[in-house]
């Protein structure tokens, strides 16, 4: 339904308070680390599912890393029940975090697979430790790009 202003000003006003608005609750949205943590912990599930592959000629895939992938959707959903607010629009920021933590995830992955066909299967630890890590400030980063692009409308 579209309101027809008869004053400019008066549009004026309505913008101005909306943008208020939208500052107050971009300001207002603390980081769950809580569920940053827990996307963290799946990133590194999909990355320590790998120690199970048998890597080589008859190689074969664990479940864990699409599990890992259904559990990143539900602390997705998670995120936006304790928040409130549903991400309709990513910035280049939030998609840029988002495609640095994909690709961080596989290359983890690949350095797993890398290690088990090595025979060091303990030293997989060392980069499943580290996805956790960066996993879980990567997506606080895309938290916080979201949040800014909500700021900005």
């Amino acid at each position: 339904m579209a309101t027809d202003y008869s004053n400019s000003q008066e549009a004026q006003d309505r913008l101005a308070l909306l943008e208020a608005d939208r500052e107050r609750l971009a300001n207002n949205l603390a980081t769950p680390w809580t569920l940053m943590t827990a996307a963290g912990a799946a990133l590194a599930w999909f990355v320590a599912d790998g120690v199970t592959a048998n890597p080589g000629e008859g190689y074969t895939a664990g479940d864990g890393s699409l599990l890992a992938i259904a559990v990143l959707f539900i602390i997705g959903y998670f995120v936006q029940q304790q928040t409130g607010v549903q991400f309709r629009r990513w910035g280049g920021r939030a998609f840029a975090g988002a495609l640095g933590v994909m690709v961080w995830t596989l290359a983890m992955f690949s350095v797993v697979l890398g290690l088990v066909s090595l025979g060091l299967r303990p030293w997989a630890v060392v980069p499943v430790l580290l996805t956790w890590m960066v996993g879980t400030y990567g997506c606080a980063h895309v938290f916080r790009a979201l949040v800014g692009s909500v700021r900005r409308g």
